[in-house]
């Protein structure tokens, strides 16, 4: 017996299916609901340690911690916490900022390039 077309050692090539799937981009909407969420928390925490700190620093400024040695610890550790707070609060602002230059130009460019 013959068979229609394949030779003995060929492999029989099954017809390909091209599956359409509605909801690809629904993961998509996750990450970036991930994304905001996690950026609003990163300057809550910033917020959160600017506060801490300033606390930290005003109480041993007005002397409510009484030992002078761990006075002036605390007001090191208030301070470094202050401004890694507003670090962090800077970047994030900066990354949003950079984030729409970067969309606003490339909306730029395709206009331009349509014309």
């Amino acid at each position: 017996m013959k068979s229609s077309g394949a030779s003995k050692g060929s492999i029989p090539r099954k017809p390909s299916k091209v599956i359409i799937s509605r909801g690809d981009s629904a993961p998509d909407l996750k990450w970036l609901r991930y994304f905001k969420f996690a950026r609003l928390l990163i300057m809550f925490a910033g917020v959160l340690l600017m506060l801490t700190g300033l606390t930290l620093v005003t109480l041993s400024m007005i002397g409510m911690i009484q030992p002078q040695e761990l006075s002036y610890l605390v007001m090191l550790l208030g301070s470094v916490a202050t401004m890694t707070g507003l670090y962090l609060l800077y970047d994030q602002v900066q990354q949003r900022h950079s984030t729409q230059q970067l969309l606003k130009s490339a909306i730029e460019r395709v206009y331009r390039s349509q014309n």
